[in-house]
């Protein structure tokens, strides 16, 4: 896979996925910009960013679509919707999941991407916004290892440490492990070694 900056769609803008965005376009990579509301999109008027006006035209521009979304559901509408990014996105291009989710959410998506011709890794991120904005957000990733590889570059814009930690699901069971073992109220063995707490927001909208 090409190691040339990467065109890079990014949807979910909001405090911890607008710093993320502003530091891919900060590097150099061609970045498209979609949100549900336009007011979203007025910080990035000078950007240089692109904006369009679905999903499907977001994928159409890019290499890899990030998504930084707040829900399962939202990750699904925005992926498999009739506007989605599945619509639009070339065969070989590249969706990771930024959100946190279910890792079955994940798997599941991976399975219909993968009919599609494109690639799915799940890559959720903690920190926030202050750590997304200084670049060192903790990306966990799961998916086909030369698939991270590849999008690596645009994670290491705005993650430090990025982690491979495994296939497809791997990267959501260790941000939710993580998240669940550091709150007394849900870290108890039980809690831990199960599915315990519902999905995590990352990104108010």
């Amino acid at each position: 896979m090409s190691r040339l900056p990467l065109r890079v769609g990014f949807i979910g803008l909001g405090s911890q996925g607008a710093p993320m965005a502003r530091r891919i376009i900060a590097a150099g990579h061609e970045t498209t910009l979609w949100a549900r509301r336009p007011a979203t999109l007025i910080p990035f008027a000078d950007s240089g960013a692109k904006m369009v006006s679905s999903p499907a035209e977001l994928a159409m521009t890019g290499d890899l679509v990030c998504l930084c979304v707040v829900d399962d559901a939202d990750v699904e509408q925005v992926v498999t919707g009739p506007d989605g990014v599945l619509a639009g996105l070339r065969r070989g291009g590249v969706i990771a999941v930024h959100s946190t989710v279910h890792p079955e959410t994940c798997r599941r998506l991976e399975t219909s991407a993968r009919t599609c011709g494109v690639s799915l890794v799940d890559a959720p991120v903690s920190g926030g916004g202050r750590a997304a904005d200084q670049g060192s957000l903790v990306v966990m990733a799961g998916g086909d290892p030369q698939v991270f590889a590849y999008c690596r570059p645009v994670f290491t814009t705005y993650g430090e440490p990025v982690v491979h930690l495994g296939p497809t699901g791997s990267g959501q069971l260790a941000k939710i492990l993580t998240t669940c073992c550091s709150r007394p109220t849900w870290g108890s063995p039980r809690t831990c070694s199960g599915w315990g707490p519902p999905s995590v927001s990352t990104e108010p909208r």
